[in-house]
C-alpha cells in the first residue's frame, strides 16, 4: 500500500513537471513568434544609433496651419526606456522652451510612461502637455498620430504591433487650444534628440495635410490600424504631403531628409 502511493506521488510530481515544461515551451514560442513580426514589421527600418537622427528639412508641408487639418504619423522601435523620473525625446521641431513649434517625448512617473508634447505658437502661448499612459515595451514596434484639427484640436493617438500582425491603437486624448499653431522654421528632427538617450529604429514617417474636414481622422486611423503594412498609395485618400522610408527620401513630395549621425572620431 505504501509503495503504491509513493508511486502514485511521484508520478503526480511527474505529470506536474511535464505539464510546466509543456507551458514553459508554448510561452517561448509565443515569444519567438511576436519577435518574428516585430522583426518583420518593417523590413527595411532605419537604424537609430545614439546622437542619430533623421533630419527633414523645413517645409510648409510639415509645419500645421490653421486653415488646414494636419497629421503626423511615424512608427519607431526603441531599445531603451526612460528611468523613473527620466524622459526621452523622440521628435523635435523646435529650438527652445520658449519658442515655436513642436516636440515629443517619452516620461516615466512612478513606472507609469507617458507621451509628452511640447506645442507653442510665435506669442508662447503653448507649454508642454501631457497625455494618457501608454503599454510600451522595449523593442515592440510602435507609432504617434500627432493630430491639429480646425485650428484648435490637437489629439495624440498610439499604435503599436499586435501579435496577428494588426495594429492596436489607443486615443491619448486631446486638448483645445484656439489658435495655437505650432508652425516652425526648424527642422524636423526625429530619433535621438534632445538629451541623446534614444536608440532603436524607426519606420515610416508621414505628414498628412487637407483642407479642414475634407475627410474624417477616424477613418484615417481605422484604416492604419487595420492596414499597418500601407504603403504611399494605399493612403491618397488621406492626402500624404511627406512619406519616408529606409530610402530615406520623400516619395510624396521633395522635402529634403538626411541621416545625420555623429562625427567619429
Amino acid at each position: 500500500m505504501i509503495k503504491r502511493s509513493f508511486f502514485i506521488v511521484i508520478f503526480v510530481l511527474l505529470m506536474v513537471v511535464a505539464v510546466r515544461y509543456v507551458k514553459n515551451q508554448n510561452k517561448q514560442e509565443a515569444k519567438k513568434i511576436e519577435k518574428q513580426e516585430q522583426a518583420d514589421f518593417f523590413d527595411d527600418k532605419i537604424s537609430i544609433k545614439r546622437s542619430s537622427f533623421l533630419n527633414i528639412k523645413n517645409s510648409p508641408l510639415i509645419n500645421p496651419e490653421l486653415s488646414t487639418d494636419y497629421a503626423l504619423l511615424f512608427w519607431f522601435q526603441s531599445k531603451i526606456l526612460p528611468e523613473d523620473g527620466g524622459r526621452i525625446p523622440v521628435l523635435y521641431k523646435f529650438k527652445n522652451s520658449k519658442s515655436a513649434g513642436f516636440a515629443l517625448s517619452l516620461s516615466n512617473n512612478n513606472g507609469t510612461i507617458r507621451p509628452e508634447m511640447y506645442w507653442n505658437n510665435d506669442k508662447n502661448e503653448g507649454r508642454w502637455f501631457s497625455f494618457t499612459e501608454i503599454p510600451i515595451k522595449k523593442s515592440r514596434w510602435n507609432a504617434f498620430l500627432i493630430s491639429f484639427r480646425e485650428g484648435k484640436y490637437l489629439g495624440l493617438h498610439y499604435f503599436s504591433l499586435s501579435k496577428k500582425k494588426g495594429a492596436e491603437v489607443v486615443n491619448l486624448g486631446g486638448y483645445e487650444l484656439e489658435n495655437i499653431v505650432a508652425s516652425s522654421n526648424s527642422d524636423l528632427k526625429i530619433g535621438s534628440v534632445g538629451n541623446k538617450a534614444f536608440y532603436g529604429s524607426l519606420g515610416k514617417i508621414t505628414a498628412f495635410k487637407a483642407e479642414k474636414n475634407e475627410y474624417d481622422l477616424s477613418n484615417l486611423i481605422s484604416y492604419i490600424e487595420n492596414n499597418p503594412f500601407y504603403e504611399l498609395e494605399d493612403l491618397k485618400d488621406f492626402k500624404p504631403v511627406f512619406y519616408v522610408d529606409s530610402n530615406i527620401k520623400d516619395l510624396a513630395g521633395e522635402v529634403k531628409v538626411k541621416l545625420r549621425s555623429p562625427k567619429k572620431r
